[in-house]
């Protein structure tokens, strides 16, 4: 179980997601709001999605293996330091906290 909920672990969690996408490599986020458990899954991440004009948030595609058929959408709002899942069956949707769970050599 991951639980460090510091706004700025999730700063780190959305410069590296970042970074991983700019080198071209995926990223495995792991995705809870512990201790509501409201999520605990992980997903893949897999591209930055182009913003709009004006638009401060950023927007990512996600493989989820629970929704295989299409694209999920992970949000990071500058304003709030926080990441957002897209809503569906098991997830009311809404804030969750972002763990890089693999990509690094010991990590």
């Amino acid at each position: 179980m991951f639980y460090n909920h510091n706004v700025k672990y999730q700063e780190r969690m959305h410069e590296d997601l970042n970074s991983a996408l700019s080198r071209g490599e995926l990223f495995v986020a792991y995705l809870s709001d512990y201790p509501t458990l409201h999520i605990n899954h992980a997903v893949l991440v897999y591209g930055r999605k182009p913003a709009l004009t004006g638009d401060k948030v950023d927007k990512y595609n996600c493989f989820d293996p629970n929704h295989p058929d299409a694209p999920r959408e992970l949000k990071w709002f500058p304003d709030k330091c926080a990441f957002d899942f897209e809503k569906d069956e098991e997830f009311v949707g809404g804030y969750t906290r972002v763990y890089h769970v693999y990509g690094k050599l010991f990590q």
